[in-house]
């Protein structure tokens, strides 16, 4: 377990941990993700980093360790030049555009710090065919929440260190 650091990395001033409010990042307007009561030391100017230099990294695999259930069947991604989604089901292509979201929600507990709630909204892909909700590949899902993720961390300037 990390010590607690004495004081703000820009102004000197001493932290304390906090929990943050609701963070939210966006990957490709479609891929949303919202951190609420994350824990973070915080200065009284408002500097906020992480509770260890190894948070993001921690909170990565704590995510994606205990795989989340999924609302939907993940599309099957085909072709060789030009990578095509299509359902599970039927074998048709999914539409190209998402027609509705979805919500998967988990609790993350990071050494040192409080859990917190996660929230991840997801795209939905209709079947042109049979009329399935899919999601898009597992890979394609890891990759966006973790540019999401990094997002929300920019956005409230949470730093590493």
């Amino acid at each position: 377990m990390t010590s607690q650091p004495r004081s703000c990395s820009q102004c000197r001033k001493e932290v304390s941990l906090a929990s943050l409010d609701a963070i939210h990042g966006e990957e490709a307007g479609v891929w949303r993700v919202t951190l609420n009561g994350m824990p973070a030391y915080v200065c009284s100017v408002g500097h906020k980093r992480f509770v260890s230099p190894e948070f993001g990294m921690q909170y990565i695999e704590a995510l994606l360790s205990n795989k989340y259930a999924l609302p939907a069947p993940t599309g099957e991604k085909r072709g060789l030049l030009r990578k095509r989604y299509h359902c599970a089901k039927c074998g048709e292509q999914l539409e190209p555009a998402a027609a509705k979201s979805a919500r998967v929600e988990r609790k993350v507990e990071i050494k040192g710090g409080a859990p917190f709630a996660v929230e991840i909204e997801l795209p939905l892909y209709r079947c042109g065919g049979c009329g399935a909700e899919h999601l898009r590949s597992s890979e394609e899902i890891t990759d966006a929440v973790m540019k999401a993720s990094a997002h929300a961390f920019r956005s409230v300037e949470l730093s590493p260190i």
